[in-house]
């Protein structure tokens, strides 16, 4: 054991630290980073970590899926193209890394879904890509910036376009705008619907969000959207995103 230094830290997608060690005295091999868009389901893949205080223990699954949207633990934001595996994490693996069979980190262990408290087959792993984009920004700036939009919805589905009496069947259905947000000020509201970003088709409230996720506060969009079956277009400057909702 050795002390280490924080750095810096980001809460808000992709629930990532940065730790310093003095590397003097010290035998370290880096482990390869891989790459995380590159990742396939069914691949093979080990976790690491130490749940329930058992130190340096080694669990093995497949990837599951990939591009999975899960909660930050701590604010309320998604952490966007999660890695989901079935490799069993339990309380303690959390921060391990998750390797695939060429020796690679392709992701750190984050959290589980489940229904009794323990390992169901059900785990998340922030992707790596995800992790080194933190790590950049928290090394030369301190702090991790976010754009924000400033819309809560979800994917729109065949069920809601009939109701609606809509022919499309795919897009991000807006539920809430916040307040204050580059949304709201655009004249964005509850009910319209997110068909492109920049020209590019938007089928889910997670084409949204990634594609959000790609671009930094001061970046200007242009948004197409539905309002009472009509097509809209309106430029939004997004802003940096609240620590919290």
């Amino acid at each position: 054991k050795v002390k280490a230094s924080i750095v810096g830290y980001d809460l808000t997608s992709s629930d990532v630290a940065v730790v310093k060690v003095d590397p003097e005295g010290l035998e370290l091999l880096p482990i390869p980073l891989g790459d995380s868009d590159a990742v396939k389901v069914g691949e093979p893949v080990v976790a690491i970590g130490s749940p329930f205080e058992y130190a340096s223990t080694l669990t093995s699954g497949i990837i599951s899926a990939t591009k999975r949207t899960v909660e930050s633990p701590s604010t309320g934001f998604a952490i966007q193209n999660a890695l989901q595996t079935d490799a069993a994490i339990n309380p303690g693996n959390s921060g391990g890394p998750l390797i695939n069979s060429r020796g690679e980190v392709i992701g750190l262990n984050e959290q589980i879904a489940t229904s009794s408290g323990g390992s169901e087959g059900v785990g998340f792993a922030v992707p790596i890509n995800t992790a080194k984009q933190a790590m950049e920004q928290i090394l030369s700036k301190g702090a991790v910036e976010y754009a924000w939009l400033g819309v809560i919805g979800q994917t729109m589905d065949a069920e809601t376009a009939r109701k609606q009496g809509l022919s499309l069947e795919k897009g991000a259905l807006i539920s809430e705008v916040v307040a204050g947000a580059p949304a709201e000020k655009a004249g964005i509201k509850a009910g319209d619907i997110i068909v492109k970003i920049d020209d590019q088709d938007m089928v889910s409230m997670e084409n949204v969000s990634g594609y959000l996720a790609e671009h930094r506060p001061g970046d200007k969009i242009k948004v197409t959207y539905i309002r009472d079956k009509e097509p809209h277009d309106v430029e939004i400057e997004l802003t940096k995103r609240p620590e919290r909702v």
